[in-house]
């Protein structure tokens, strides 16, 4: 899955994808996004040794090239003092020698450009690398970015639920509506004993008046003398 990831991130610098978005939808994206950065950085480290590799290489051959270009310089001077002085056999000897050094420096100097050309590609391929992982690095900030951002949303959207306070009014307004109904009854109940006083005192039997007189005087007598006491 990483590596596909990583093809796809590769494909995505290289302009083959619309946008990081297609990227961004796993959780997990954070992760691969970072993976790929750290493909590249392996990239460049091992670009860099071959680069190294190639070019000590090419730096060899060179030295190689040099020293066979010294040689010959001082087999040319050498054929030459031979020549002037009239000794053709050393300065066919050196001549010789010359033709044999020139024919080494010949393949050296193929060796050399065929090392150059190593050594441009290892340096394209690293550079490259190093693009490659500066993109990398600047897609995985913008993955990780939404991906806090789509964090955000996801907890933000589990909204309050309000059931319970729903609930407990709707308790509230029972005990209220049943509290409601205990003083309705009380009132009637209230109501009804003093209904059955009056019906009482109403039913009394006529003439009763001389006798509730006397019950009165009674009852003022005895209070009267309880005052007293």
């Amino acid at each position: 899955m990483a590596i596909g990831f990583g093809r796809s991130l590769a494909n995505w610098i290289m302009g083959k994808k619309d946008s990081v978005e297609d990227w961004v939808e796993d959780s997990d994206r954070p992760n691969q996004a970072m993976q790929e950065v750290k493909r590249y950085e392996k990239s460049i480290k091992e670009y860099e040794e071959r680069y190294a590799e190639i070019l000590q290489m090419y730096n060899a051959a060179d030295r190689e090239a040099k020293r066979l270009e010294g040689l010959i310089r001082q087999l040319e001077n050498a054929a030459t003092g031979y020549d002037s002085s009239g000794n053709q056999d050393k300065a066919l000897e050196c001549a010789n020698k010359i033709v044999q050094l020139e024919q080494d420096l010949e393949v050296v100097r193929a060796d050399m450009a065929e090392h150059k050309k190593n050594v441009d590609i290892a340096q394209t391929n690293w550079k490259k690398a190093i693009t490659g992982k500066d993109e990398a690095e600047r897609m995985a900030r913008q993955i990780k970015s939404t991906h806090n951002v789509n964090k955000g949303r996801e907890i933000t959207s589990k909204h309050f639920d309000g059931s319970g306070l729903n609930k407990l009014k709707e308790m509230r307004e029972r005990q209220v509506a049943q509290t409601q109904l205990l003083d309705a009854k009380d009132q009637i109940a209230t109501a009804s004993k003093e209904d059955s006083m009056e019906s009482l005192i109403a039913g009394a039997a006529p003439g009763a008046d001389a006798q509730a007189q006397t019950v009165l005087a009674r009852i003022r007598a005895k209070r009267s003398e309880e005052v007293r006491s």
